[in-house]
């Protein structure tokens, strides 16, 4: 520069900024035109993740949708009683913020997640793991426990391993018309300090559902590192934008291939006798019962419980079989 300011100078330049300083701060407090409020500025803060999981990766959300309903007939099964499963939230944080929120002792299963890089977690409200337990052991699982100041013992966290499999098999089978993910458990803590699948300033996404038990509820959480999800964040925002744009042809090859898959119970009857009481308890072993149909006739094949086809018993190899001869005709 070819000329330099003076002191009287300087100090008048620094009285000019902070008095312009001070009239932006009073203008952001009062909300006048200049300020934050009418601008609709949303303060950001760059130490803490604000990820927007659900809108970026909206497949990821029909996902754990269709795992809410898969898991919940699961649950009903094993623990024989009417049980719901809803999702809460999808919401991104910092892994060490995760494990400092969790109270001892806690229920955590590590799992993997081949071909996906890092590993997940499964928690479970500590609460909601004793009413587990207890109506796995034949209770209502009405009662209160109390969980601070203990530990859970082996066979209690056995028995909470028997629903963490049931969670991890629906996982797998939901995920797999979008992309196969081997989900599988490594091993289960209760001490959140021993848990260090991911930095603690690892981003990570936490998906949060509500198990409810005839009437008595628990959360369960899902954590997987976000950078696990980056190799295929393009299948999962790419799924609702096609969806939308091709009238439902994603979701047509999805239920196709759900359908494909799916069992049916296949069933020949070789034939019908009506017998009385006083001949049934006469049976015994080499009686031979005639039945309504011909030796070399041919029986009725059900599938799914309806008449399909017309077959012949025989054998094939060193097994029962029968060899399809024609449909029935629906009338």
């Amino acid at each position: 520069m070819s000329q330099l300011l003076n002191q009287n100078e300087i100090d008048a330049l620094l009285a000019a900024v902070e008095k312009s300083n001070l009239g932006a701060s009073e203008s952001a407090k009062k909300g006048d035109a200049s300020g934050f409020e009418d601008k609709n500025i949303r303060l950001y803060d760059i130490t803490k993740p604000d990820i927007a999981l659900k809108g970026r990766m909206p497949l990821l959300n029909m996902i754990c949708e269709r795992f809410c309903k898969q898991f919940r007939n699961s649950l009903s099964d094993l623990l024989q009683m009417m049980c719901d499963v809803s999702m809460v939230d999808t919401a991104g944080m910092r892994f060490g913020e995760l494990l400092n929120a969790l109270a001892l002792p806690a229920c955590i299963t590590l799992l993997t997640m081949p071909p996906l890089e890092g590993g997940g977690l499964l928690l479970f409200d500590t609460q909601f793991v004793f009413v587990l337990v207890d109506i796995l052991c034949g209770g209502t699982g009405k009662s209160k426990y109390k969980v601070e100041g203990r530990e859970f013992t082996p066979i209690e966290l056995k028995l909470a391993r028997r629903v963490v499999e049931r969670a991890t098999y629906d996982l797998k089978e939901v995920w797999k018309p979008v992309y196969p993910v081997d989900f599988g458990i490594t091993r289960m803590e209760i001490n959140p300090q021993l848990v260090s699948t991911v930095s603690p300033e690892e981003t990570i996404m936490a998906v949060e559902f509500k198990l409810d038990v005839e009437g008595t509820s628990g959360m369960m959480t899902l954590v997987i590192p976000y950078f696990s999800l980056e190799p295929i964040r393009g299948i999962l925002e790419k799924g609702y934008l096609h969806e939308a744009r091709q009238t439902g042809d994603q979701w047509k090859s999805f239920i196709e291939d759900e359908v494909l898959r799916s069992k049916s119970e296949l069933k020949a009857i070789l034939g019908h006798t009506v017998l009385s009481i006083h001949d049934i308890l006469d049976l015994s072993v080499d009686d031979v019962i005639q039945l309504d149909t011909w030796a070399d006739g041919l029986i009725p094949f059900f599938i799914g419980g309806r008449p399909k086809f017309y077959v012949k018993p025989g054998k094939s190899g060193s097994y029962r079989a029968v060899r399809l001869e024609q449909r029935v005709l629906e009338h």
